[in-house]
């Protein structure tokens, strides 16, 4: 396991439900998953361990062959946590990509870089640390910067629900750390 991503197998079949694509969540601006479309035994799964899911940043992602999204990170600051549990379908040679910011870009205020609710870095501010395929469920820590590279993927459109982790108990976002470890992975 690294401290980016790792794979999950889950104890029960999920389904994809047709996402209605609108000019807003083509772009990516307004896609939010909509839970009462999930089965309710993936939320019981992981209420058994602690963790319950933030609509708020919970989002439905898809990209079309050889689409490469920006580099970037999934929350305004380092230190806010957004760790994911994304359920993938229609995959089949995609990567991630994971990177840190090289020195003389640490010494600039994170300000610089952010773009609504997302950071966005440009190629030559950051060296790549890990890269992975992500083509079967996995949790991932998007508060770190990286990327997501499609292949040809058969000429078919990927598709991603991508759920934000909290905590249960305290209801707030859960670090990749806390939720590795509420999980037992």
């Amino acid at each position: 396991m690294t401290a980016f991503h790792h794979n999950i197998m889950l104890p029960f079949d999920i389904h994809a439900y047709e996402y209605t694509n609108t000019p807003d969540s083509l772009s990516m601006k307004n896609n939010r998953i909509d839970f009462t479309r999930i089965e309710p035994i993936f939320f019981e799964w992981l209420n058994d361990y602690g963790i319950t899911c933030c609509s708020r940043w919970s989002r439905y992602f898809h990209s079309k062959p050889h689409e490469i999204y920006n580099i970037h990170a999934d929350s305004i600051s380092e230190n806010q946590p957004k760790t994911k549990i994304n359920i993938i379908f229609d995959s089949y040679d995609t990567i991630m990509k994971w990177y840190e910011l090289k020195p003389i870009y640490k010494r600039l205020p994170e300000t610089m870089f952010v773009q609504g609710v997302i950071r966005i870095y440009k190629p030559n501010q950051c060296k790549e640390v890990f890269q992975t395929q992500v083509n079967s469920n996995c949790i991932i820590d998007g508060s770190k910067i990286h990327t997501l590279i499609n292949g040809d993927n058969q000429g078919k459109k990927r598709k991603c629900f991508s759920f934000a982790l909290k905590s249960l108990k305290t209801d707030r976002l859960l670090s990749f750390e806390e939720s590795v470890d509420l999980l037992g992975i």
